[in-house]
């Protein structure tokens, strides 16, 4: 069997003198089992409109039900969870399991306040679809010098 690795030109060179240095020796011990719980934050694409703000996230696997969204003035967050789906049967077992369990958090700040009451989501396709309006008579004030 064929092994590829990585050329380290530094490895010939300076074995081990720098290495202690440049590695964090918590994430060196830091495994699945041991790791914090981190939430991953789902890819986003915010477009801005004359009227206010159209927010996409991809939130594949994520069940309609299990999305949370707060806004609060102009910052907008993303909430959910992904549960594993038991397919498994007590006499199979999992091979492989890549696909991401856990909580989604995504906190986006606009550069207007949003009208809350007005904001719509919907949820197909595993894509989110927030539309943001701003909120009415929000925008620059002109300020007269006396």
């Amino acid at each position: 069997m064929t092994r590829i690795s990585l050329y380290d030109p530094l490895s010939d060179v300076f074995p081990t003198l720098f290495r202690s240095f440049l590695a964090d020796p918590a994430l060196a011990r830091e495994t699945a089992a041991t790791a914090p719980a981190r939430a991953a934050a789902p890819r986003i694409d915010v477009i801005e409109q004359e009227g206010g703000y159209v927010l996409r996230a991809d939130m594949p696997g994520v069940a309609k039900d299990a999305i949370n969204i707060d806004i609060e003035a102009n910052r907008v967050t993303i909430r959910a969870d992904v549960k594993r789906d038991e397919a498994a049967s007590g006499s199979d077992r999992i091979l492989r399991s890549e696909r991401y369990v856990g909580a989604l958090a995504r906190s986006v700040v606009l550069a207007d306040e949003v009208d809350e009451a007005a904001a719509t989501a919907t949820f197909e396709n595993g894509v989110l679809e927030l539309t943001l309006p701003r909120k009415a008579g929000v925008g620059p004030k002109r300020v007269t010098v006396q």
